[in-house]
């Protein structure tokens, strides 16, 4: 979906990120258009998979917006 300015397809994850969701995660992203933002506000957790995938998107110019703090401290130590 559209963000309300219209700029950007907003991509709203939910739940847990790992296994065969980091692969799903990553096929649509591929398939996406420039400009995706992913909205992580429901994002409850994540594997090593699936942050070492959000740090590789966010990389490749992915926006991650409304990152959960937990999942922000885990992105921040993957960082480091």
């Amino acid at each position: 979906m559209r963000d309300p300015d219209g700029t950007a397809y907003v991509l709203h994850v939910v739940g847990w990120l790992e296994g065969e969701g980091v692969e799903e995660l990553l096929r649509v992203v591929d398939d996406a258009r420039p400009g995706l933002v992913l909205d992580l506000s429901e994002l409850r957790m994540a594997d090593a998979l699936g942050i070492e995938a959000l740090e590789s998107l966010a990389v490749r110019g992915v926006s991650l917006t409304q990152v959960p703090p937990l999942i922000a401290l885990m992105l921040d130590s993957g960082s480091e």
